[in-house]
């Protein structure tokens, strides 16, 4: 009202005005909309207590959702999409840098809200990993390459679907809260100033997420599955998304050779799952590649009474690392086995706990 006067201001314009009294995501809510738009300037730290009040949210995937995903796996039985369901083990984070009203962002769907990894994503680490894991056969340029990924004027023989996230009972929260801690932070602005222990660290919150997803790929008959197979090998080895050197973004089949939940499943040199990597390059790869946040990778270099025990190399170097049958998941320890272990030291030296086949030579 001006005075006596109703003044009527379009709907856009009422929408940008901050409201003092504006709430908080609330159930039932699009939380994409509300992590992407909305930021309440008028509280301390708006991008902390909107992440807060995002992954605290009790149900955060909606029963609307569930319709529309049941509608999307009938779609894609319709055109025979080859579909598998991929879990992550510890968080994912898709979209980290892309545009939000805080300082992190992360892939979510705009009209539901709710977690999703895009299908371009997908296509772009499949690609990566083939190029660079899978010998000259398939690298950039080659037949078997661009019959896959197809170039830059022509398409592949398959389509990499969006992947949707699973609802499922027992994890109605996806949405996790996370923090990055960023050290020295005028010193790395290049602002000429000498890092010092007394500078406060600066912690940022992002999301990131926990659960499974539905991939699929459709196309010609015979590449889906050849698709599907270097998709499995590259969530699995590299993982999707920032933060994978870190860990994050490791995804694993289920029911599948590369469902590693419990690593009791391991690829050996006899395995047709790469379509020509030999157990050297495969070896060569999982000892380049980052271990799961805390863990170590090694081979075994040396067997001693018949598997009783033997000594890992470690694929960073330093002293030999001993394991002891009984630490090991088939209670015998093989010679050139590629592991991933917890390594601990003990009066005797350094030894591997919690042991995980990756790769073995047969």
């Amino acid at each position: 009202m001006m005075g006596n006067k109703e003044v009527i201001m379009p709907t856009r314009s009422l929408r940008i005005i901050s409201d003092p009294n504006a709430g908080l995501p609330k159930q039932d809510t699009n939380l994409g909309l509300w992590f992407q738009k909305y930021f309440n300037s008028q509280v301390n730290e708006p991008g902390q207590v909107l992440i807060d009040s995002i992954t605290k949210l009790p149900k955060q995937v909606d029963q609307v959702y569930g319709h529309y995903f049941n509608r999307w796996v009938k779609n894609l039985k319709e055109i025979d999409a080859l579909t598998e369901t991929a879990k992550t083990p510890g968080r994912m984070v898709v979209n980290l840098g892309a545009d939000s009203v805080t300082e992190v962002s992360i892939a979510m769907h705009h009209t539901y809200g709710v977690p999703y990894i895009p299908g371009t994503a997908l296509k772009g680490l499949a690609a990566h990993y083939t190029n660079s894991n899978m010998g000259a056969a398939w690298v950039k340029g080659t037949p078997a390459y661009k019959a896959i990924f197809g170039t830059g004027k022509t398409a592949g023989y398959v389509t990499f679907h969006d992947a949707l996230f699973v609802p499922e009972e027992g994890n109605s929260q996806p949405l996790k809260k996370d923090t990055v801690t960023g050290h020295h932070q005028d010193y790395n602005k290049g602002d000429n100033v000498p890092p010092a222990d007394w500078d406060s660290p600066t912690i940022i919150p992002f999301i990131s997420v926990h659960g499974k997803f539905l991939i699929a790929i459709s196309g010609d008959e015979k590449a889906k599955p050849v698709a599907m197979e270097i998709l499995r090998l590259a969530l699995l080895n590299e993982g999707i998304g920032a933060k994978t050197s870190s860990g994050y973004g490791r995804m694993v089949f289920e029911g599948q050779a590369g469902d590693r939940t419990q690593d009791q499943s391991v690829l050996t040199s006899t395995t047709p799952v790469n379509h020509g990597e030999t157990y050297e390059v495969m070896k060569k790869r999982l000892l380049k590649e980052a271990p799961t946040s805390g863990w170590k990778r090694g081979y075994v270099q040396t067997v001693m009474n018949e598997g009783e025990f033997g000594f890992i190399v470690s694929a960073k170097g330093g002293g030999r690392v001993h394991i002891h049958k009984d630490t090991h998941p088939d209670g015998q320890v093989k010679l050139d086995e590629v592991l991933e272990y917890i390594e601990e030291r003990s009066s005797k030296g350094l030894r591997a706990k919690s042991v995980k086949v990756l790769l073995r030579k047969e």
